[in-house]
């Protein structure tokens, strides 16, 4: 099949015309740009130009502050927002240790590797534990077979400060980040309460 690469003819500041990709062809050819977080660095990337500042509403289950120790990242459902998220923990904790909660299907990253640095402990649970402990590097992991195990574990050891940002995407064990985010935080109250 052959593809037509679409471009568009842009002036520049010294009124000489450059040709560049379409924006829909530079994010297709991009495969190995997925690291960037910031919409706004995103859109200059695509564009060329800066973005007017834009009333972003939070998503539900992103980087949500439960506690002042505890977050529910549960929008978390690949590799690079979790790598965000650990970014952003660093910032909310202050130094101090955490432990990561992990969870989902690493099959839908393609069992990607990952060097995880930040957290303490870095807690799995769920009917894909196996397999994300194959995709994990950290030194202080541990399994579990469901998240009160889990939550009863971390009561045991008076372990506050809790990023749950998942990594993967959620299983037949929850319809959606959603439902898994809501699960997170009624299972949390034993360490709020």
């Amino acid at each position: 099949m052959n593809m037509m690469t679409l471009t568009k003819t842009f002036p520049n500041p010294t009124n000489q015309c450059v040709t560049r990709k379409s924006p829909i062809n530079k994010i297709k050819s991009s495969k190995n740009y997925i690291s960037e977080q910031d919409p706004y660095k995103i859109y200059e990337w695509i564009f060329g130009e800066k973005s007017l500042p834009i009333d972003l509403e939070d998503l539900p289950y992103r980087f949500q502050k439960i506690t002042d120790s505890i977050i529910n990242d549960s929008k978390s459902t690949n590799s690079d927002s979790l790598l965000y998220a650990l970014k952003q923990a660093k910032k909310f904790y202050k130094g101090n240790e955490y432990t990561l909660i992990l969870c989902g299907n690493p099959a839908k990253e393609g069992y990607k590797k990952l060097d995880i640095n930040g957290p303490k402990e870095v807690l799995i649970y769920g009917l894909h534990r196996n397999e994300i402990d194959e995709c994990i590097y950290h030194e202080h992991k541990m399994l579990f077979d469901n998240l009160k195990d889990l939550i009863a574990y971390l009561i045991s050891q008076n372990q506050k400060n809790i990023l749950f940002s998942p990594g993967y995407p959620s299983t037949t064990e929850y319809k959606n980040f959603e439902d898994r985010g809501e699960h997170f935080n009624k299972c949390i109250q034993r360490i709020i309460y």
